[in-house]
């Protein structure tokens, strides 16, 4: 139950995530995203199903919102609560890896997600601003072990997938989800490829803070690769020289070793025997991704080869490397081949 008398803009959104197969239950998630309407001293409320505890929620820019996880009423498990949780706040991805070696999260290198650890779980927690539309881009990244996991030395791993800053903490708790120790990581700044690795030690029992250690990470090789670019125009002939402007399309595909994006745009239009090339090339936004423009059919007749347009796009990668492609349109002198 939620009040929002006062509200215009009100959503309520429920997820369910089942912990195990093996489990009876269902944990549940409640997420409020509103606005205040006219009184914005007044705070929403959210009341868990089975009469927990009722929670304030946060301000958020000119909008309230708060989440609440909760147990259903009546739950049973098959297996013990304690446990931990991770959450990664971040353009990365977490990797929590047991004394074992078996593993849950994510390894963007090898593409996998991997669920090894016994009663664990991979989760994103996240959702779009329903007062604005706009989509959170770095949701929350959470793995949770429950299951009374094995105490010993853990690793958690965060590998980069963008460049910025990233922070995590770490929360073991009893059976019945009260905090036990905790530790965080604030605002390290990573590369996108870039490993990080900590390690902590997990018990069961023990309830000082956790001592997060960071450990030395083999770090990949500067990108110092620029992007090759391949560079397609349609026409790449035009005749007859009829002084028209004809328009034209770029085909262009750039290539990077580590970056599967580079930013392609229209480097420059040149051309042999223009003498005011503004007059004869139209439509062309240099510095952006442009890809149709339109150029002058025209040629003076004294050069053999005729008139040349050199097309030239450029391609950036992550790492600031730039690679530059190239095509051309000819106006022939004539057409004897």
């Amino acid at each position: 139950m939620c009040n929002a008398r006062r509200a215009f803009l009100f959503v309520v959104v429920c997820w369910f995530t089942s912990l195990l197969p093996a489990a009876e239950a269902v944990q549940f998630t409640v997420m409020v995203v509103g606005r205040n309407g006219n009184d914005s001293s007044s705070p929403w409320k959210i009341y868990d199903p089975d009469g927990g505890v009722v929670a304030d929620l946060g301000k958020y820019g000119n909008a309230y919102s708060g989440t609440r996880r909760y147990r259903g009423p009546q739950t049973t498990y098959r297996f013990p609560l304690e446990g931990m949780t991770v959450r990664l706040y971040s353009p990365a991805e977490p990797l929590v890896i047991a004394p074992d070696g078996r593993k849950t999260g994510v390894d963007p290198a090898s593409g996998r997600r991997y669920s090894e650890i016994p009663y664990s779980t991979y989760q994103l927690e996240g959702y779009d601003n329903a007062v604005t539309g706009e989509v959170t881009e770095n949701k929350t990244k959470i793995v949770e072990i429950l299951g009374r996991p094995p105490e010993g030395q853990y690793t958690v791993q965060i590998t980069g997938t963008g460049s910025g800053l990233y922070s995590f903490d770490v929360e073991t708790h009893d059976s019945n989800w009260q905090i036990l120790a905790s530790g965080e990581i604030t605002d390290v700044p990573i590369q996108v490829h870039e490993v990080h690795k900590y390690t902590m030690q997990y018990s069961a029992t023990a309830t000082q803070p956790l001592d997060l250690k960071r450990v030395p990470t083999d770090t990949p090789p500067r990108d110092s690769v620029a992007p090759t670019v391949t560079v397609v125009l349609s026409p790449n002939e035009i005749w007859p020289p009829n002084r028209k402007m004809v328009s034209v399309a770029a085909s262009v595909s750039a290539q990077d070793d580590q970056d599967t994006h580079p930013s392609v745009k229209l480097a420059s239009i040149t051309c042999n025997e223009c003498a005011n090339p503004a007059e004869d090339v139209a439509d062309a936004e240099y510095g952006t991704d442009d890809f149709t423009f339109s150029v002058r059919a025209d040629r003076t007749g004294q050069n053999r080869e005729g008139r040349v347009y050199t097309v030239t796009y450029s391609a950036t990668d992550a790492a600031g490397n730039i690679g530059y492609g190239f095509a051309t349109i000819i106006i022939p002198h004539d057409q004897r081949r």
